[in-house]
């Protein structure tokens, strides 16, 4: 498994009469970076954001709200939501006879399975357990803005001031653990390895983060990325026109977003590998009817690997999980 992720066996034996049965269940410690989708509340600043005809979720998706629908997103994996409701953009009114002809209607396409009234899960506030492995033996800590260029021979260059670094080149940290204290961290590259990066303040991604061994070619691949902000995880209005980002992205207050989300014209695909949990859920662009006004088009991917190995030191639910059952 991963550093710090904990798994556990429960052996149960039954008997009845002269027949006895032994079943093994193999449980792990649940972690936020098994969902391709994680929010607190679908809306932005009191605003409901929509998921819409261009959005494709694969992976299990959460929120401790309601899901806002518009048009017909389509969702693979299982979906679970606190409120016991969705909320539809044209009122819930889905294809009746008055509106066949008078198109759009919401129609989302749930492939699994949809709770509604599920239980809460609720979102630390603090990367305690990547802030303490930061400052333990293989860990790095930095204090004040940084700036990580993650390069693909398994190195990373880093620019901060305090350091009196300038784009210096050096390994990963070998326990997979970095946190910038009292400052920004502005990450992009290409990984080689496991690390998670963190920051007290905002994460900035002004370019490409891919992996060096992509998974979804070589699922041998072990190249797995964190990212944990304690405030919000944001684009760069200038990254480019189509952005990949691999990685498990945590913005814990408040959101991953586009910069500028709002100003036009209209960029390409953000392809997301891997998973976005977030307290309130962050725009990435605007639509007016089926039109993209601004910023990006999702096209969200899970990485089915998060779920057996996490990154390193990504926080833990407080539920457990079954791995897999034995007889």
């Amino acid at each position: 498994g991963a550093p710090g992720e904990k798994r556990y066996r429960i052996t149960s034996t039954g008997t009845a009469g002269s027949i006895t049965q032994t079943v093994k269940n193999y449980l792990q410690t649940d972690n936020y970076a098994r969902y391709i989708w994680f929010t607190n509340t679908e809306s932005f600043g009191g605003t409901n954001v929509w998921f819409w005809d261009q959005d494709h979720l694969n992976g299990p998706a959460h929120t401790n709200g309601h899901f806002n629908i518009k048009g017909a997103p389509i969702f693979d994996g299982d979906v679970r939501s606190v409120d016991n409701y969705i909320r539809y953009y044209n009122n819930g009114s889905n294809i009746n006879s008055a509106n066949l002809s008078n198109p759009p209607f919401d129609l989302p396409d749930f492939q699994s399975t949809v709770t509604l009234g599920a239980d809460p899960t609720n979102m630390p506030t603090q990367a305690l357990n990547l802030r303490t492995a930061s400052t333990s033996a293989g860990g790095l800590r930095l204090t004040g803005n940084t700036t990580v260029i993650l390069n693909s021979n398994g190195t990373m260059n880093i620019t901060n001031s305090s350091k009196g670094w300038n784009n210096q080149n050096m390994p990963l940290p070998a326990n997979g653990a970095l946190f910038v204290n009292s400052g920004t961290l502005t990450i992009s590259g290409t990984l080689s390895g496991r690390l998670t990066a963190g920051a007290s303040s905002d994460i900035i991604i002004p370019s490409n983060i891919v992996y060096a061994n992509d998974p979804r070619i070589n699922p041998a691949s072990t190249d797995t990325l964190g990212l944990i902000s304690e405030e919000d995880v944001t684009i760069n209005s200038s990254a480019p026109t189509n952005l990949e980002i691999d990685a498990s992205i945590m913005a814990l207050n408040t959101s991953f977003m586009l910069q500028n989300w709002w100003v036009g014209p209209a960029k390409g695909t953000l392809t997301v590998f891997g998973g976005i949990i977030q307290n309130q859920r962050g725009p990435v662009g605007t639509f007016s009817g089926i039109t993209k006004v601004s910023g990006y088009s999702k096209n969200y991917s899970y990485d089915q690997r998060l779920l057996n190995s996490p990154p390193p030191f990504v926080p833990t639910t407080g539920d457990y999980i079954t791995l897999a059952w034995e007889n």
